[in-house]
């Protein structure tokens, strides 16, 4: 099962990397040629030390704020308010913190499947109703958040980094994300399954998988498979052209139709379980998902009349309208409209710097 949708299958973005401003345009205008909107731009906690850090370390918080970042203002719903970050903002230390976390969710020793893995099936049980619709944003709004919330079970100083990619949009695979070490997230795949072999991820099997060859006995490993030669990717998109998309959508209809193929571009150019139901197995996951969440948050700020922070509509897959007060597939009882402000809802309280 791909991330691709159907109506994207033909036209792969496959551009050749002949210079920065002509790769920039080419993409470009192959979106706006998608879209056909050239005339408007498309559109109870355990406190622990993970291993590697000091008692001092241990101590900072994740979620501090960063100097030129203006305090969160409390609100009634959140009276204490997180601020996610880059990772790429984020010093060895923080990553580290924040990796150990994740290898204790998913800790290879445990039971399987366990509490990583329920949150794997979930987005695989939702999966083929989540995507190319109005409840791409608000579902894994909560989903990711319910990982960060496990995470805070482990460590409570942690919170949810995003992974901006359009950073290095033009040549993704340059990304610091890649690097190995014990503060990052390691490569492309390697060997006849494409197991990401160095990082902090390379030793955590999977539960949940799509790909059938792994021998018997042989836990499947977390795989990636960059979809170029040579260890490199599609290229993406940069920040002048996201920024771009979000000016131009008048409503959350245009905004989704802009972002969401970007957003699956990232998926695809990863490959191995990026490109599955079972894509929250990598960790990059979440990242990029926060991201796409931020540039939801983003898109609402740049209304000053506020109204975007109540704005819900567009079709679902079926081709069914969508509605603010629509429940969100999986989770009962919370309505599209409860979570479109991530400072209204004591379930999120967090915002980005």
């Amino acid at each position: 099962m791909s991330y691709l949708p159907t109506a994207w299958n033909a036209p792969r973005l496959t551009v050749h990397r002949a210079g920065r401003w002509g790769l920039t345009i080419a993409a470009v205008g192959f979106v706006l040629l998608i879209f056909g909107l050239l005339g408007r731009g498309p559109p109870t906690a355990h406190n622990f030390t993970p291993a590697g850090l000091t008692d001092n370390d241990s101590n900072s918080s994740l979620s501090s704020m960063p100097a030129d970042f203006p305090a969160p203002t409390p609100t009634a719903a959140c009276p204490r308010i997180r601020i996610r970050r880059s990772i790429t903002r984020m010093n060895s230390t923080e990553r580290r913190r924040f990796l150990a976390a994740h290898r204790r969710l998913n800790d290879p020793r445990s039971s399987r499947p366990n509490r990583f893995d329920h949150l794997v099936a979930h987005h695989g049980q939702h999966h083929d109703f989540i995507h190319e619709g109005a409840p791409i944003f608000p579902w894994h709004r909560v989903f990711i958040r319910d990982y960060e919330a496990a995470l805070q079970v482990i460590d409570p100083a942690v919170t949810l980094p995003y992974w901006d990619w359009s950073e290095h949009g033009l040549y993704p695979e340059t990304s610091p994300v890649f690097q190995g070490g014990s503060d990052w997230f390691g490569g492309n795949g390697a060997g006849p399954h494409h197991c990401v072999p160095d990082g902090a991820l390379a030793d955590l099997p999977v539960f949940y998988t799509e790909e059938k060859t792994f021998p018997a006995g042989q836990a499947p490993c977390l795989r990636r498979q960059f979809d170029k030669a040579n260890g490199t990717m599609s290229t993406w998109f940069e920040d002048v052209a996201i920024r771009r998309w979000l000016r131009a959508a008048d409503n959350y209809t245009e905004f989704r139709e802009a972002i969401e193929p970007p957003h699956w571009l990232v998926h695809t150019s990863l490959a191995g379980d990026m490109n599955t139901r079972y894509a929250p197995n990598d960790a990059l996951f979440f990242l990029h998902h926060a991201y796409i969440d931020k540039l939801w948050n983003d898109w609402m700020a740049m209304d000053p009349s506020g109204k975007r922070y109540s704005e819900y509509n567009g079709q679902l897959k079926d081709g069914s309208p969508a509605a603010p007060t629509d429940i969100i597939r999986g989770y009962d009882q919370i309505r599209v409209v409860d979570v479109i402000d991530s400072t209204a809802n004591p379930r999120l309280c967090y915002v980005y710097a």
